[in-house]
């Protein structure tokens, strides 16, 4: 059977409460057992004593058992709570009031005896009770002589067993009463506790519990309501609240990002699947056209056929690239691989990588360094990467007769960072355009020169890697008039 948290504590403070009763009820016991034998053997401390000088037979030093016997019985009628030895020197007992048949023990220890009667200050003292092999009781004790001979002690235990039988029966009746105010205390004294746990706790764990079930029927959209901020409570239940509530936040921001990722791939594989059957249809129809007509065509026509519908694969095979390489870094494998790079080289490296297409259309391509050795802490791959990407951008975006100018300039506000930039004097963006330019679904509707439209994959890498390069990216453009693209490194 499964136990709530409720009854569990009310478990808990029963067995707690009822030990701790009956560890005090001990404890007084064992107290109030030692102060009454304090007190009685500090009373009645000098009995023996007082019998050994005022009796003749026992001043005498006279072992006789049967006058002695008398005079033990004739105490006991006095004295029904003491019961009376007579010890040799050895503490084996020579007389006694008791019946031979109660005896258990002929012999007791005379340390006790001998403690008692040089220092009867540390009350109580307890000796060994003959009637019993373990027991040990109070007593009073003191030498017998005869012509100035020790020949024994009287011994004589104060509480005998007539007084423990009787002792015990009215014990029993006060323990009764003891037992009964304890156990109506105890009950009491529950009930407050169970009342007060019940507020302290079961009641704020059950309004965290009903909070959260109703955040459970309303599909996890809400807050659990909690009585102090989270920075000032010291209750772990409100601190709980307070955690689950960021937990909801957190999933339910994690969700609302899966959806927003989910809807720009379903964007992004639409646009994609229209950008691949382009050219995917042109090339078939390029191959269709050259496969039926076969020597019916001039080859002027085949060549021109082969060279469009190769202009058509290359242009698929460019866009699988960028896709797997937006997969890949997307997919948070890409790592830096920091190095010392000089950035003037790589300039001028990119420089004549695209040299030829420039000057196929007509473009002129500039290098404008501040200096001729600019040295900079970064990954040259993805520098390249990010650098060709822009000039591409820009070539695709320029018309003949235009320039596209690759700078390295100092940064005014940190003169620690370099900005790298990428300008044309192109046709520029549209100022509405801006904002999306950089997202995969764009599609510039200006390229120079060419009626297709192109995703904007090219873009989209190139701030994902300025991203994983601790940068970012700043566009200035204005149509009609060109664009500048510009990042820092350190």
């Amino acid at each position: 059977m499964k136990l709530s948290l409720y009854h569990k504590l009310a478990l808990t403070t029963f067995i707690v409460f009822f030990a701790m009763v009956g560890l005090i009820f001990w404890w007084v016991q064992k107290l109030e057992v030692a102060s009454r034998h304090q007190a009685e053997q500090k009373l009645h401390l000098g009995l023996a004593d007082h019998l050994v000088h005022d009796n003749p037979l026992l001043k005498d030093g006279a072992t006789d058992y049967k006058a002695l016997k008398n005079l033990f019985h004739t105490m006991m009628i006095l004295g029904p709570g003491f019961e009376f030895y007579v010890l040799d020197t050895k503490g084996q007992l020579s007389n006694y009031s008791a019946k031979p048949g109660e005896i258990k023990r002929r012999k007791v220890r005379l340390q006790p005896i001998l403690e008692l009667l040089d220092d009867p200050s540390s009350l109580p003292i307890y000796g060994d009770d003959p009637r019993s092999f373990s027991e040990a009781k109070i007593f009073s004790a003191a030498p017998i002589y005869r012509e100035e001979q020790l020949q024994g002690y009287m011994y004589v235990i104060v509480g005998g067993q007539i007084y423990d039988s009787v002792f015990e029966s009215i014990k029993a009746n006060h323990n009764l009463s003891i037992a009964f105010s304890v156990v109506i205390a105890g009950i009491l004294f529950f009930f407050f506790v169970l009342m007060f746990t019940f507020r302290l706790f079961v009641f704020p764990l059950r309004r965290l519990t009903k909070n959260v079930e109703n955040i459970r029927q309303a599909g996890f959209d809400g807050k659990v309501d909690s009585l102090l901020k989270c920075e000032k409570s010291s209750s772990e239940v409100d601190q709980l609240g307070c955690a689950f509530n960021e937990m909801i936040a957190h999933i339910n921001q994690q969700f609302s990002s899966l959806q927003q990722l989910d809807t720009q791939r379903r964007e992004v594989l639409s646009h994609i699947s229209h950008d691949l059957r382009t050219p995917l249809a042109s090339l078939q129809g390029y191959i269709e056209t050259i496969d039926l007509r076969g020597a019916a065509i001039t080859d002027e026509q085949r060549a021109s056929f082969i060279k469009r519908a190769l202009k058509n694969a290359q242009q698929l095979k460019l866009l699988v690239d960028q896709i797997f390489e937006l997969a890949h870094i997307e997919s948070g494998q890409v790592t830096l691989n920091l190095e010392p790079v000089n950035l003037s080289d790589l300039m001028n490296d990119l420089c004549d990588k695209f040299t030829m297409q420039a000057a196929e259309k007509n473009i002129q391509l500039n290098v404008c360094l501040m200096k001729d050795n600019i040295t900079a802490k970064t990954d040259i791959g993805k520098l390249e990467r990010v650098l060709s990407n822009l000039v591409e951008n820009a070539l695709r975006h320029t018309g003949s007769g235009g320039f596209i100018n690759l700078k390295i300039e100092e940064s005014e506000r940190e003169p620690k960072r370099l900005v790298i930039s990428v300008e044309d004097n192109g046709e520029g963006i549209a100022k509405e355009e801006l904002p999306y330019i950089f997202d995969v679904s764009y599609r510039a509707e200006n390229a120079a020169g060419e009626r297709t439209k192109h995703i904007g994959l090219g873009l989209t890498i190139t701030k994902k890697l300025l991203a994983i390069m601790n940068s970012e990216i700043r566009v200035d453009s204005e149509l009609g008039k060109g664009t500048r693209f510009s990042f820092y490194l350190p």
